[in-house]
Protein backbone atom coordinates (compact mmCIF):
# COMPACT_ATOMS: atom_id res chain seq x y z
CA UNK A 1 0.00 0.00 0.00
CA UNK A 2 1.44 3.50 -1.15
CA UNK A 3 0.07 6.42 1.12
CA UNK A 4 1.10 10.26 0.63
CA UNK A 5 1.01 12.04 3.54
CA UNK A 6 1.55 15.36 2.22
CA UNK A 7 0.80 18.18 4.94
CA UNK A 8 -2.26 19.47 5.34
CA UNK A 9 -3.85 23.08 6.29
CA UNK A 10 -4.99 21.62 9.88
CA UNK A 11 -1.41 20.46 10.07
CA UNK A 12 0.61 23.25 9.56
CA UNK A 13 -1.63 26.02 12.05
CA UNK A 14 -0.51 22.86 14.84
CA UNK A 15 2.18 23.84 17.39
CA UNK A 16 4.34 21.22 19.30
CA UNK A 17 2.76 20.85 22.24
CA UNK A 18 2.30 17.73 23.74
CA UNK A 19 1.28 13.04 23.13
CA UNK A 20 0.41 9.60 24.01
CA UNK A 21 3.23 7.63 22.99
CA UNK A 22 5.24 4.83 24.76
CA UNK A 23 9.03 5.30 25.21
CA UNK A 24 10.01 3.02 22.75
CA UNK A 25 7.45 4.51 19.97
CA UNK A 26 9.73 6.62 17.54
CA UNK A 27 7.60 10.22 18.03
CA UNK A 28 10.17 10.93 20.47
CA UNK A 29 13.89 10.09 21.20
CA UNK A 30 13.05 10.26 25.14
CA UNK A 31 10.01 10.00 27.66
CA UNK A 32 8.32 13.09 27.76
CA UNK A 33 4.83 12.89 30.07
CA UNK A 34 2.31 15.51 30.24
CA UNK A 35 1.13 17.19 32.92
CA UNK A 36 -2.00 15.43 33.59
CA UNK A 37 -5.06 16.50 36.00
CA UNK A 38 -5.61 15.09 39.07
CA UNK A 39 -9.22 16.95 38.97
CA UNK A 40 -12.36 16.55 36.39
CA UNK A 41 -11.92 12.52 37.36
CA UNK A 42 -15.36 12.01 39.00
CA UNK A 43 -17.23 8.96 36.99
CA UNK A 44 -21.32 9.39 37.05
CA UNK A 45 -23.23 6.26 37.64
CA UNK A 46 -24.39 6.90 34.26
CA UNK A 47 -20.11 6.85 33.23
CA UNK A 48 -19.32 3.35 35.15
CA UNK A 49 -22.60 1.94 33.57
CA UNK A 50 -21.26 2.66 30.07
CA UNK A 51 -17.06 1.94 31.24
CA UNK A 52 -18.28 -1.24 31.78
CA UNK A 53 -20.13 -1.81 28.92
CA UNK A 54 -16.93 -0.70 27.28
CA UNK A 55 -14.52 -2.83 29.01
CA UNK A 56 -17.32 -6.31 28.51
CA UNK A 57 -16.86 -5.32 24.88
CA UNK A 58 -13.29 -5.55 24.51
CA UNK A 59 -13.02 -8.42 26.73
CA UNK A 60 -15.25 -10.25 24.44
CA UNK A 61 -14.18 -9.15 21.57
CA UNK A 62 -10.50 -9.46 21.87
CA UNK A 63 -10.01 -12.85 24.69
CA UNK A 64 -6.57 -12.98 24.79
CA UNK A 65 -6.49 -9.50 25.98
CA UNK A 66 -4.37 -9.47 28.91
CA UNK A 67 -4.18 -6.97 32.22
CA UNK A 68 -1.29 -4.96 30.71
CA UNK A 69 -4.39 -4.69 27.13
CA UNK A 70 -6.55 -4.08 29.85
CA UNK A 71 -4.64 -1.06 31.31
CA UNK A 72 -3.76 0.46 28.07
CA UNK A 73 -7.52 0.59 27.26
CA UNK A 74 -8.39 2.37 30.54
CA UNK A 75 -5.36 4.69 30.37
CA UNK A 76 -6.17 5.48 27.09
CA UNK A 77 -10.03 6.86 28.34
CA UNK A 78 -8.76 8.40 30.66
CA UNK A 79 -5.14 9.85 29.93
CA UNK A 80 -5.78 10.07 26.44
CA UNK A 81 -2.01 10.74 25.20
CA UNK A 82 0.94 10.40 27.45
CA UNK A 83 3.86 12.14 25.46
CA UNK A 84 4.68 15.05 23.46
CA UNK A 85 4.66 15.30 19.89
CA UNK A 86 7.28 17.33 19.50
CA UNK A 87 8.01 16.60 16.18
CA UNK A 88 4.90 16.28 14.05
CA UNK A 89 7.03 14.80 11.11
CA UNK A 90 8.25 11.87 13.03
CA UNK A 91 4.51 11.30 13.64
CA UNK A 92 3.27 11.46 9.93
CA UNK A 93 6.84 9.11 9.18
CA UNK A 94 5.46 6.73 11.77
CA UNK A 95 1.77 6.62 10.17
CA UNK A 96 2.79 5.98 6.98
CA UNK A 97 5.06 3.32 7.82
CA UNK A 98 2.09 1.40 9.82
CA UNK A 99 -0.43 2.09 6.68
CA UNK A 100 2.44 0.46 4.60
CA UNK A 101 2.68 -2.37 6.38
CA UNK A 102 -1.22 -3.15 7.31
CA UNK A 103 -1.76 -7.14 7.36
CA UNK A 104 -5.32 -8.49 7.48
CA UNK A 105 -5.94 -8.45 11.23
CA UNK A 106 -10.22 -8.72 12.98
CA UNK A 107 -12.98 -6.98 12.08
CA UNK A 108 -12.98 -4.07 14.43
CA UNK A 109 -14.89 -0.86 13.97
CA UNK A 110 -13.81 2.26 12.41
CA UNK A 111 -14.46 4.08 16.00
CA UNK A 112 -14.39 2.46 19.62
CA UNK A 113 -15.66 4.98 22.12
CA UNK A 114 -12.92 4.05 25.18
CA UNK A 115 -13.81 6.86 28.03
CA UNK A 116 -16.74 6.67 30.04
CA UNK A 117 -17.73 9.96 28.78
CA UNK A 118 -17.09 9.20 25.41
CA UNK A 119 -14.35 12.05 24.27
CA UNK A 120 -11.95 9.69 23.68
CA UNK A 121 -11.98 7.57 20.78
CA UNK A 122 -9.65 4.73 18.74
CA UNK A 123 -9.55 4.83 15.16
CA UNK A 124 -9.01 1.77 13.97
CA UNK A 125 -6.57 1.93 10.60
CA UNK A 126 -7.84 -1.14 8.65
CA UNK A 127 -11.75 0.10 8.57
CA UNK A 128 -10.52 4.03 8.13
CA UNK A 129 -8.29 3.16 4.59
CA UNK A 130 -11.08 0.80 3.84
CA UNK A 131 -13.47 3.59 3.62
CA UNK A 132 -11.16 6.04 2.06
CA UNK A 133 -9.64 7.80 4.88
CA UNK A 134 -7.70 10.56 4.66
CA UNK A 135 -4.11 9.89 6.47
CA UNK A 136 -3.46 13.54 6.62
CA UNK A 137 -6.58 14.30 8.29
CA UNK A 138 -6.14 11.61 10.93
CA UNK A 139 -2.80 12.73 11.47
CA UNK A 140 -4.00 16.07 12.37
CA UNK A 141 -6.42 14.59 14.76
CA UNK A 142 -3.95 12.87 16.49
CA UNK A 143 -1.91 15.55 17.15
CA UNK A 144 -4.38 18.23 18.46
CA UNK A 145 -5.74 15.31 20.83
CA UNK A 146 -2.50 14.69 22.10
CA UNK A 147 -1.43 18.26 22.31
CA UNK A 148 -4.95 19.59 24.33
CA UNK A 149 -6.47 16.62 25.96
CA UNK A 150 -5.13 16.64 29.73
CA UNK A 151 -6.12 13.34 31.18
CA UNK A 152 -6.77 12.95 35.05
CA UNK A 153 -4.88 10.51 37.32
CA UNK A 154 -8.21 10.48 39.48
CA UNK A 155 -10.02 9.04 36.42
CA UNK A 156 -7.85 6.61 35.83
CA UNK A 157 -7.60 4.88 39.39
CA UNK A 158 -11.67 5.11 39.53
CA UNK A 159 -11.71 3.39 36.14
CA UNK A 160 -9.30 0.75 37.66
CA UNK A 161 -10.93 -0.11 40.43
CA UNK A 162 -14.05 -1.18 38.56
CA UNK A 163 -12.42 -3.09 36.71
CA UNK A 164 -10.91 -4.62 39.77
CA UNK A 165 -14.72 -4.90 40.71
CA UNK A 166 -15.61 -6.51 37.56
CA UNK A 167 -12.82 -9.08 37.95
CA UNK A 168 -14.23 -9.93 41.83
CA UNK A 169 -17.95 -10.53 39.89
CA UNK A 170 -16.09 -13.00 36.96
CA UNK A 171 -16.96 -10.17 34.44
CA UNK A 172 -13.00 -9.80 33.53
CA UNK A 173 -10.89 -12.91 33.46
CA UNK A 174 -8.20 -11.90 35.71
CA UNK A 175 -7.24 -12.52 39.66
CA UNK A 176 -8.06 -8.78 41.48
CA UNK A 177 -4.54 -9.38 43.43
CA UNK A 178 -2.56 -9.61 39.72
CA UNK A 179 -4.59 -6.47 38.61
CA UNK A 180 -3.57 -4.62 41.98
CA UNK A 181 -0.20 -5.67 41.65
CA UNK A 182 0.25 -4.34 37.77
CA UNK A 183 -1.52 -1.10 38.88
CA UNK A 184 0.82 -0.52 41.93
CA UNK A 185 3.99 -0.95 39.58
CA UNK A 186 2.34 1.68 36.98
CA UNK A 187 1.59 3.98 39.67
CA UNK A 188 5.20 3.47 41.09
CA UNK A 189 6.19 4.61 37.29
CA UNK A 190 3.94 7.93 36.98
CA UNK A 191 0.75 6.16 35.42
CA UNK A 192 3.50 5.19 32.63
CA UNK A 193 1.49 4.51 29.21
CA UNK A 194 1.74 0.24 28.33
CA UNK A 195 2.68 -1.57 24.73
CA UNK A 196 -0.19 -4.08 24.31
CA UNK A 197 1.19 -7.73 25.02
CA UNK A 198 2.47 -9.77 22.89
CA UNK A 199 -0.40 -12.07 22.66
CA UNK A 200 -2.63 -9.86 21.62
CA UNK A 201 -0.23 -8.00 19.41
CA UNK A 202 0.17 -11.45 17.73
CA UNK A 203 -3.46 -12.30 17.68
CA UNK A 204 -5.12 -9.03 16.45
CA UNK A 205 -2.45 -7.21 15.16
CA UNK A 206 -3.87 -3.60 16.88
CA UNK A 207 -3.80 -0.58 14.73
CA UNK A 208 -5.35 2.77 15.40
CA UNK A 209 -4.94 6.56 16.40
CA UNK A 210 -6.25 7.62 19.87
CA UNK A 211 -8.06 10.87 19.18
CA UNK A 212 -10.99 12.91 20.76
CA UNK A 213 -14.49 12.32 19.21
CA UNK A 214 -14.96 15.69 18.07
CA UNK A 215 -12.65 15.81 15.27
CA UNK A 216 -14.22 12.71 13.85
CA UNK A 217 -16.57 15.28 11.84
CA UNK A 218 -13.85 17.18 10.75
CA UNK A 219 -12.71 13.56 9.46
CA UNK A 220 -15.36 13.11 7.58
CA UNK A 221 -16.32 10.44 9.90
CA UNK A 222 -19.47 9.07 11.96
CA UNK A 223 -19.50 6.84 14.45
Amino acid sequence: MTVSLGRSSAEREMHGKQSHIVPSDPLTGRPHSKNHSTEAGALSPDDLTRLRRILCEHISRYPLMEIRDLYKLIHQGAMGSEHAVSNVEAARSWLMEELSQLADGPADPAVDRISADGQIVRVHLRPFMRSGGDPNLLLAAFVRTANEFPGSTERLQKSWFLAEEMADAKEAPFARSDMQAFFERMQWHGYSAAHHSSAYQQAYRPAYRVVLRRYLSEMGMTE
